[in-house]
């Protein structure tokens, strides 16, 4: 990270998404959801940790009460580096048990300082009960990692999906226990979760809803699906990727990643059976 130039990463300014929430971007387009109310502000996810000043003041354009929870979606360092930054300031910062873990005990660097390390830390839920609403934070299944969480603000009726939904081809990180299939199971419980007119905050990407989910729920089916028929002809995974299983989905979700990340994870968790 030291070799990026942090001078060019602009912060902008707060959308507002639906009742106490609103949405900060910035960074490599990390969307931050930001309640605000008497009781305090709380953050999801904190970005990385050279733009933590641009980020409080983004923040102060529409509160200045103080930060009191942080709470991160997992522990890659695009959404958890800032909570060095965060946690000096006083913020509780809550996450999956396995983010404190991998944090303290990196496989790779330098192990976080004690104050950046989840304080609350859970196994499947916690709900704080701030800003006159429930806020739930949920691990469904392992998918993009195996300490996925999702934050729904149930009575501004807002959820933020962390990387279980992007705006493009998810990445199923397999160095942090990530699954296709319990990606899928984390989606399918997020849409039966919520309604119709619930706004969908990705962790990359465009401001979204339900029926957004359900187009991307529904393409990984289609490619693990198409994957797997592809397997049970005992094809390669060379000659699986060359068959372009995805391609009748790439206009849409390819972007920047393409289509070869997502084909391999589904012949992997596949070829494993």
């Amino acid at each position: 990270m030291g070799a990026r130039n942090w001078d060019t990463f602009e912060i902008a300014p707060p959308t507002h998404v639906a009742g106490n929430i609103y949405n900060v971007v910035g960074g490599i387009i990390v969307n931050m959801a930001v309640s605000v109310g008497d009781d305090g502000i709380v953050l999801v996810d904190s970005n990385f940790a050279a733009l933590t000043e641009k980020i409080v003041a983004a923040i102060r354009e529409i509160s200045g009460e103080p930060i009191r929870f942080l709470i991160d979606t997992h522990d890659h360092a695009d959404h958890a580096d800032g909570n060095v930054n965060f946690g000096q300031s006083g913020a509780i910062i809550v996450a999956h048990d396995t983010v404190r873990v991998r944090l303290a005990n990196p496989r790779q660097g330098t192990a976080a300082p004690l104050v950046a390390l989840p304080v609350l830390t859970f196994a499947d839920g916690i709900s704080l009960h701030i800003n006159g609403e429930e806020v739930q934070a949920i691990h469904v299944a392992a998918g993009h990692t195996d300490a996925d969480v999702i934050v729904y603000f149930r009575g501004s009726d807002v959820i933020h999906m962390g990387d279980v939904f992007v705006g493009q081809y998810p990445l199923i990180d397999v160095t942090r226990g990530g699954s296709y299939i319990g990606l899928i199971q984390t989606l399918d419980f997020a849409i039966a979760l919520i309604g119709r007119d619930t706004k969908v905050i990705p962790g990359h990407g465009p401001i979204g809803d339900r029926e957004d989910m359900i187009e991307y729920r529904n393409m990984l089916r289609d490619i693990y699906d198409r994957v797997s028929a592809l397997v049970a002809e005992e094809l390669t995974l060379d000659q699986v990727v060359a068959a372009r299983p995805a391609s009748a989905h790439d206009e849409r979700w390819a972007g920047g990643r393409g289509s070869d990340g997502i084909i391999r994870a589904a012949f992997r968790e596949i070829s494993a059976q």
